[in-house]
């Protein structure tokens, strides 16, 4: 997406009158003429777009990296400072306890 610039201002305003006329035929002219004005207006292909980017993301977050949350935590070891026995790679220690 882009803003109107200077020299598509007249254009975005014909372009502008012409679908408030209702002639699509005018209006499809303009944007041949100009193709560089299409940048500038957000169409139902570009929300259709981001609104398949949006869901997809949510759907990722929600299922596959929750998924990933909840099995990682069940497989991470905690911080134990009163721990005296056991190995190192079983027990794990706060930075205060390692010398």
């Amino acid at each position: 997406m882009s803003d109107i610039s200077g020299n598509l201002f007249n254009a975005a305003k014909s372009y502008s009158n012409a679908i408030a006329q209702g002639d699509a035929f005018r209006a499809q002219n303009i944007l041949q003429q100009y193709p560089e004005l299409l940048n500038t207006m957000f169409t139902a292909d570009k929300y259709n777009w981001m609104r398949d980017a949006i869901i997809a993301t949510q759907r990722y977050y929600t299922s596959d990296v929750q998924d990933m949350i909840t099995e990682l935590a069940q497989h991470s070891i905690g911080i134990d400072d009163n721990n005296t026995t056991g190995s190192p790679d079983v027990n794990g220690y706060s930075i205060s306890k390692i010398t």
